[in-house]
């Protein structure tokens, strides 16, 4: 009797052990979907002062969404600039740490007092400290 019961115990036990295992990697496997996908939604990429170049987020979309109705003809993306061989001018930063809606504003007055020809925007992010306080900065090129 002792032996079926022993038995029986270690198969639970071993029922319990496998149902638990399964259930980790499918947790695992949706983390990992997860994090995979977030990752091929923009390219992120560091420069040397620890900045991510945003492309393809929720912040340069916002930027994105403010700028391009305001100014269609004179905003375009690096790329452009590019393909049209652009000579760049005068390139400046702007910074701020409330939001992205103070930066664009920021930028906006910038080229309202200027009027380039044509503009340019790179958008970065920093987390300062352990705060997670995030510094918005944005390269502006005129051309």
């Amino acid at each position: 009797m002792y032996k079926s019961i022993c038995k029986l115990m270690m198969l639970v036990s071993f029922s319990i052990l496998i149902i638990a295992c399964s259930t980790t990697q499918n947790s695992d496997k949706e983390t990992m979907e997860t994090s995979m996908e977030s990752l091929q939604s923009g390219t992120l990429v560091v420069n040397d002062f620890g900045y991510e170049v945003s492309d393809g987020d929720e912040v340069r979309q916002q930027f994105d969404a403010y700028l391009s109705p305001i100014y269609r003809e004179t905003y375009i993306t690096s790329k452009q600039a590019k393909e049209m061989n652009l000579k760049p001018g005068y390139t400046f930063h702007v910074y701020d740490f409330q939001s992205v809606e103070n930066l664009d504003k920021k930028i906006a007055e910038k080229v309202k007092k200027d009027k380039p020809i044509y503009f340019t925007v790179d958008y970065y992010k920093n987390v300062v400290g352990d705060d997670d306080q995030v510094e918005y900065n944005a390269k502006v090129t005129f051309y």
